[in-house]
C-alpha cells in the first residue's frame, strides 16, 4: 500500500465523514461552510488540490536557477555588481520570493480547478468555530511527544541563532556587500524569532481555549 504524504494527510483532514455515507469537504478550514461530496468526488478533490511533490521541487530549482543565471548575466555585463551577484546569501534571498511567487500560481490554479469543480455541489455547515478549531490545534501539538516538541524548539532556535551569528560576522567586515548580507541574514532571524513567538502565543491561546470546555 502506499504512503501517503504530509500534504494528502493534510488535505484529508478537511473532509469528515457524514451519517448518510457521503462525507462533507472544507477546502477554507471546518470553522467555514464547505461542501457536501461522495466518495468519487472526494477523491478527486484530493488529486486537484494537491500539487505533485516533483512539481514543486521543479519550481524550486527553476527559482534557483533562474536567479543564478541572471546573476551571472548581470556579472558579465555589469562587473562592479558582480560580488552582489554571485554572493550566496543575496542569490537565496531573490530565489525564495521567487519560488513563493512561482507556487503561489500554482496553487491558484489548482483551487481554480477545485472551485469549478464545486461549482454545482450542495453546500454544508461548518463544523466547528473558530475557537474549536484553534484548541484543537492546542491540542494535537500537545499530544506530539515532549522529546519531539523539544526537537522542534532546538530547531528553530538553532537556525535563528546561526543566522544572527552569521550576520553579526557579516557586518564586522569592511565590504559593502557583506553588509548587505549580513542585514539580510538580520531580517532572516528577525522573521524566524518573531514567527515562531507567534506561534507560540497562538498555542498558547488555544490551550486556555481547551481548558475552558
Amino acid at each position: 500500500m502506499a504512503t501517503k504524504s504530509v500534504s494528502q494527510k493534510a488535505i484529508e483532514l478537511q473532509f469528515m465523514a457524514r451519517p448518510d455515507g457521503d462525507g462533507d469537504y472544507f477546502p477554507k478550514g471546518l470553522a467555514k461552510p464547505g461542501f457536501r461530496v461522495n466518495d468519487e468526488m472526494r477523491k478527486r478533490l484530493v488529486g486537484k488540490t494537491q500539487a505533485p511533490v516533483w512539481l514543486i521541487g521543479l519550481l524550486m530549482a527553476g527559482a534557483i536557477g533562474l536567479v543564478r543565471f541572471g546573476g551571472f548575466a548581470i556579472a558579465r555585463s555589469c562587473p562592479n555588481l558582480a560580488p552582489y551577484a554571485n554572493s550566496r546569501i543575496i542569490c537565496w534571498a531573490v530565489a525564495i520570493p521567487v519560488f513563493a511567487l512561482a507556487l503561489w500560481v500554482v496553487a491558484k490554479t489548482y483551487r481554480r480547478d477545485r472551485d469549478h469543480a464545486l461549482k454545482d455541489v450542495e453546500r454544508a455547515r461548518a463544523r466547528f468555530s473558530k475557537e474549536d478549531v484553534r484548541a484543537s490545534v492546542t491540542v494535537g501539538w500537545k499530544q506530539l511527544s515532549r522529546f519531539k516538541r523539544l526537537l522542534i524548539h532546538a530547531f528553530i532556535f538553532g537556525i535563528t541563532a546561526i543566522a544572527a551569528i552569521s550576520a553579526y560576522d557579516h557586518l564586522q567586515r569592511h565590504s559593502a556587500v557583506s553588509h548587505v548580507e549580513g542585514t539580510l541574514l538580520v531580517l532572516f532571524a528577525t522573521f524566524l524569532c518573531f514567527g515562531w513567538v507567534f506561534i507560540l502565543m497562538r498555542l498558547a491561546c488555544g490551550a486556555r481555549l481547551a481548558r475552558s470546555r
